[in-house]
């Protein structure tokens, strides 16, 4: 089956003999058609989207990247101009980048839910562009950062409890030939790694988040509470696409390898252009990868709404119609075999 085949409604069977008996919906139809895919097909459909409309993806990212590639240009010009010593040069522009990420972060937050924005937009037919999916989200900057600080606690608080500890008692050396100190450093490892595996489902669980409250304009509260639902039965899609999102940044770190290397052993003199050309990768990469995360945690966000809550029904028959449906709160989900189940609490 050709790639438009299943990515476009040019192929849905002919009109209907009785399409003039009743009128039809108000409603434009989306620009893709709206069905349950399977894991190749939305990955498919996650590319082609992104093809389709790269430099209104790719423009968003860039923004958070900008504001990035800028911070940390200033920090490193100002450590080049006070000091020449090679040690402080190293251990300043560490300092320099992880002020430039967590600023990053920030914005981040703002442009992930712009993406969304856009991404829904074209998703359903409708006109989007850089500026009109910033000015969408912009007002609400500070409910995009509440979900992503969440959703990193809800990912980290577990490893960090664990490594605390195990940091402490190797920092304390109360483990040289004491059997039950190493011992309870073996439980604390394995239970470290058990940890990251939590952190990483729970990461999943809440992943629909900004999707969520960006189409349906829910609190931030709300809005997590609808991750952890609808990210029921597609937490293995979840986990595979940020497989390749982990592989494209992999890509880019090898990339990025031999300029790094430079700097560690170039002379002081000489880290200005190695560091120039760290920070354009930098920007290269998360202007490039970013907005995959972004459109494929919509597209899933979609697909779990199609699948569970009769969503393409709902845009086919336009809001004054659909108001007549089921909702999903109150007719329960329907599983693989067709039966209604009832809805299991939120937590």
């Amino acid at each position: 089956m050709a790639e438009q085949d299943w990515l476009t409604p040019a192929t849905a069977p002919a009109p209907s003999p009785y399409q003039n008996v009743i009128e039809a919906p108000s409603a434009a139809p989306p620009a893709y058609e709206l069905r349950p895919l399977t894991l190749g097909e939305l990955l498919d459909r996650t590319f082609s989207l992104y093809r389709s409309r790269f430099w209104l993806f790719c423009g968003i990212a860039a923004v958070a990247a900008a504001v990035e590639l800028v911070a940390a240009g200033a920090g490193r010009i100002l450590l080049h101009h006070y000091t020449k010593n090679p040690s402080t040069i190293v251990t300043g522009g560490l300092a320099v980048s992880y002020a430039a990420r967590i600023i990053y972060f920030f914005i981040y937050c703002v442009t992930q839910a712009a993406t969304c924005f856009a991404m829904s937009e074209v998703y359903l037919g409708r006109p989007a562009s850089i500026g009109s999916s910033l000015r969408a989200v912009r007002g609400k900057w500070y409910a995009w950062i509440g979900i992503a600080l969440w959703q990193t606690w809800s990912m980290m608080w577990a490893p960090v409890a664990l490594m605390v500890p195990f940091f402490v008692l190797v920092g304390l050396r109360l483990v040289r030939d004491n059997a039950a100190m190493i011992a309870l450093m073996i439980v604390l490892g394995f239970g470290i790694i058990g940890a990251f595996v939590f952190g990483a489902i729970a990461y999943i669980r809440n992943s629909l988040a900004i999707p969520a409250k960006v189409v349906e304009g829910l609190s931030v509260r709300k809005a997590m509470r609808r991750s952890k639902m609808l990210s029921r039965g597609a937490k293995g899609r979840i986990f595979v696409l940020g497989l390749i999102i982990w592989a494209l940044s992999m890509v880019a770190a090898i990339a990025a390898f031999p300029l790094g290397f430079a700097i560690g052993m170039a002379p002081a003199a000489n880290h200005i252009l190695a560091e120039v050309s760290l920070l354009l990768v930098g920007f290269a990469t998360e202007s490039l990868v970013s907005p995959v995360l972004s459109i494929g945690l919509c597209l899933i966000y979609f697909d779990q709404r199609v699948r569970t809550e009769a969503f393409d029904l709902e845009v086919l028959l336009g809001p004054e119609q659909a108001s007549v449906l089921p909702s999903f709160s109150d007719a329960g989900r329907t599983d693989a075999h067709g039966e209604t189940q009832a809805n299991a609490p939120l937590l």
